[in-house]
């Protein structure tokens, strides 16, 4: 019996043997990289597996037939290939199957070439679309990259670190949001800015010029800027060092792993540090013993007093299974930094010495993408977080533009304010708590439309300490009692595409809410604390339509009706020198987009946009009544303008850039008759005219097979603007001079994994200008390694 069952055994593994056929082949990526963990199976079938460490599959199918191969992984299109099984082969062999990353899968079978670059730019709304995969081996940042966008313009107040300063098609400001990861960089903490995310971190950054989609808008007057890193769960590691000049050094590294299936982890570090200790001409005073100033003569210096740090670290564990259509990542990043002020909104002839501020903060982030079935899908992005901010203006001390303490050498030579940024003295210590949430809810219908129900929930509270407080009410600092932001907005999106997806036409209501309460710390004669509140609700819409008018053509256009709450420090000021003003009115814009995309060949793609802002109850820095600074509704301001891009690879290897913007940003009119005279005056602090080249030549298979050396230019120029309010009579000196730049770069990528780079930026030396007429260094390096697999 037992030599029976062993034969029947023998003769079931024989048949079952001789009617499998093993399917085996390899996965690899662009860069021939092997794909770990990628989803491979039989289309209508239970015959499926996931590649080994290698990329490397194997998996039986037991019946013959024509099939479909799938072969799926996060961050890459589906690969789907027929092939055909016989009993009579037991082994079919793939060989290697290249995935496709960022690119469309056309009818599950044809794979487009289409970057999803260019798929988001050609939507319906106004898109520019960076892909950094090029950029992240040079020496570059994100504000280098948004300053060769056409209709942007980065002004910083100083060198890394500087407040950084957005104008988008006529707005500036907070009138365009900035956001990480669909999250509004505000509720991240101060130390989490555009300075000091790291380039190897970043996917693509998104420019959105008019209206923004409604899974990532929220109250922006008329565009943003999304900032998407790499969260693609694919084994790599991604380590760099840049060096520049006035002692700048640049560390980030990052590491993604997956330690189970559908399962993975990543880390990420990166510090900024810099003297900023570059030359600039100043007018610098000479003292007399007594006090006085003798005068004031132009000489050039170094900066002294700006060094910037900044540490940002980041960790994630997610999971992502495509079968399940299920996507999820717990997230926590931590800043800590800290930046000495060398002057204030401008340059004067008195610098800052001492004044520092220090910040730290923690967040925890949770992100979440759900289908059921084909129609019904979900998103979610949240985020709570912490940060406290101290920041140190309490001596009496004068320096001069040499960095020497004049107080020190004439003791009644003195700040009488007794601070040298506000109007007081200030030691304060504020604490920062903030939680923001974002549920998107989407149904997929038949005859190409689809429906997105979205709701943003943004909280903030803000207290803390004021060391040098003079306006205590009953032995209470006001300040601990805090001030608290509540957000509210409401979007349902509707979608439709016509004529077999040539005509793809958008809208969408939303509805705007929101409150804010606090103590009004500056009524120092009140008996008891002096608690207000207010709030409001209003309701904006958009409209968008793009018509594909042949393949090589499309126009598109749109209209909205925009708001944008006030954020927490125009509302409640900043416990120092501005005041609170709680019956501010959120900003009104009513926009109008057009644009035109005609791509002649190769050699020449040309993109022409016009836009219009109508934009009313402009929030303003008012100075005039008070030696306190207050936010008020005060201006109302037309931009209007144009702007032209021309991109192209004339011949292999060969690649251009040029793009050029002309806007006229105009005041339209006053609430307070004594500006009436003002009215058709240009706003100022906003450039006119402006122009960005870039060239890249690229030389593959250098020195040897595999390398590839990268060399690039880049031109600007900015046409001459008022940055300081004018009336009928020009002033020259408040005017910024015109602007000619140019920087060159050169990179080195040793097999897809190692690369070196350097840069050399304001090549010329030419004196340029930021924000508020501040000095922008003069000619300046960074080289830069990097170890990317």
């Amino acid at each position: 019996m037992k030599t029976v069952f062993i034969l029947f055994y023998l003769l079931t593994i024989s048949y079952l043997s001789f009617a499998q056929t093993i399917i085996t082949g390899k996965i690899v990526d662009n860069k021939q990289k092997p794909i770990e963990f990628a989803t491979v199976g039989i289309k209508n079938t239970s015959w499926g597996t996931t590649t080994d460490n290698q990329g490397e599959f194997s998996l039986k199918a037991t019946k013959s037939g024509t099939y479909v191969l799938v072969v799926s992984m996060v961050g890459f299109r589906k690969y789907v290939k027929s092939i055909q099984v016989s009993s009579q082969n037991t082994r079919l062999k793939l060989g290697t199957i290249k995935l496709a990353s960022d690119e469309k899968q056309l009818d599950e079978i044809v794979i487009s070439e289409k970057s999803v670059a260019k798929e988001i730019a050609e939507k319906p709304i106004t898109i520019n679309t960076i892909n950094t995969s090029l950029l992240q081996a040079e020496s570059k940042d994100v504000v280098n990259l948004l300053d060769n966008v056409q209709g942007v313009k980065i002004r910083q107040s100083g060198g890394l670190g500087g407040t950084a300063n957005i104008t988008l098609n006529g707005l500036t400001g907070n009138a365009v949001r900035f956001y990480y990861n669909g999250i509004p960089i505000e509720f991240l903490g101060t130390g989490f800015s555009v300075n000091n995310i790291p380039i190897s971190n970043i996917e693509r950054v998104d420019i959105y010029k008019g209206v923004m989609p409604a899974d990532i808008g929220t109250d922006a007057l008329g565009g943003g800027i999304n900032v998407v890193t790499n969260q693609n769960p694919v084994n790599n590691l991604d380590i760099s060092y840049q060096y520049g000049s006035f002692n700048t050094h640049r560390i980030a590294g990052s590491i993604t792993r997956k330690f189970a299936q559908n399962w993975y982890y990543n880390l990420s570090a990166n510090y900024n540090y810099s003297d900023n200790d570059y030359e600039m001409n100043v007018e610098n005073n000479i003292y007399s013993p007594d006090g006085f100033v003798l005068r004031r003569e132009n000489i050039r210096v170094r900066r002294f007093h700006d060094a910037y740090a900044a540490l940002l670290l980041q960790g994630g564990i997610g999971y992502y299974n495509e079968a399940k259509k299920l996507n999820f990542r717990l997230g926590i990043n931590a800043t800590s930094g800290s930046k000495e002020y060398q002057q204030g909104v401008r340059v004067a002839a008195i610098p800052l010495g001492e004044v520092l501020y220090k910040e730290n903060g923690v967040n925890l982030t949770f992100n979440l993408t759900k289908s059921f079935g084909k129609n019904w899908h979900i998103t979610y992005v949240g985020n709570v977080g912490f940060s406290r901010l101290i920041v140190d203006d309490s001596t009496s001390n004068v320096y001069d533009w040499n960095g020497n303490n004049i107080t020190a050498q004439f003791p009644n030579i003195v700040r009488e304010s007794g601070s040298e940024l506000l109007v007081r003295p200030s030691r304060s210590d504020v604490y920062n708590y903030n939680t923001v949430h974002r549920l998107g809810i989407t149904r997929d219908f038949q005859y190409n439309f689809s429906l997105t129900l979205n709701h943003f929930l943004a909280y903030q509270d803000r207290r803390g300490t004021e060391e040098l407080a003079v306006n205590y009410i009953d032995g209470i600092d006001p300040n601990t009692v805090g001030f608290r932001l509540t957000k509210n907005i409401t979007s349902l999106e509707l979608k439709k595409t016509l004529f077999e997806k040539k005509v793809e036409l958008l809208a969408t209501g939303k509805y705007y809410q929101y409150t804010a309460e606090g103590v009004n710390v500056f009524l120092i004669n009140a008996d008891e604390l002096p608690t207000t509140s207010s709030g409001d609700e209003f309701w904006g819409f958009n409209v968008a339509g793009k018509w594909k008018v042949t393949d090589k053509v499309f126009i598109r256009g749109s209209f909205e009706e925009a708001i944008r709450i006030p954020d927490q420090f125009e509302v409640f000021g900043d416990l120092r020198s501005i005041a609170p003003n709680f019956a501010l009115r959120p900003e009104r814009s009513q926009n109008i987009n057009a644009g035109l995309n005609v791509a002649i060949s190769n050699f020449l793609t040309i993109d022409v946009n016009y836009f219009l802002r109508l934009q009313r109850d402009l929030v303003f820095l008012d100075v005039r009544n008070t030696s306190l600074g207050r936010y008020i509704n005060r201006d109302q301001a037309k931009a209007t303008g144009f702007e032209v891009a021309f991109t192209g690879e004339p011949f292999k290897n060969f690649s251009y850039a040029w793009n050029t913007t002309y806007q006229q940003v105009t005041i339209n009119g006053f609430e307070d008759i004594r500006d009436e005279f003002l009215v058709g005056k240009p706003i100022p602090n906003i450039p006119t005219f402006f122009t960005n080249l870039s060239l890249t030549y690229t030389i593959q298979d250098f020195i040897r097979e595999g390398n590839q050396l990268r060399i690039n230019a880049y031109g600007y120029f900015v046409d001459e603007f008022s940055f300081i309010q004018e009336g009928g009579q020009r002033n020259d000196a408040n005017w910024i001079p015109v602007q000619n730049a140019a920087d060159f770069g050169i990179t080195y990528t040793w097999q897809n994994k190692l690369s070196f780079s350097a840069q050399l930026n304001n090549a010329f030396d030419a004196e340029l200008f930021d924000f508020i007429s501040v000095p922008k260094p003069g000619r300046n390096f960074a080289v830069k390694v990097r170890y990317s697999y």
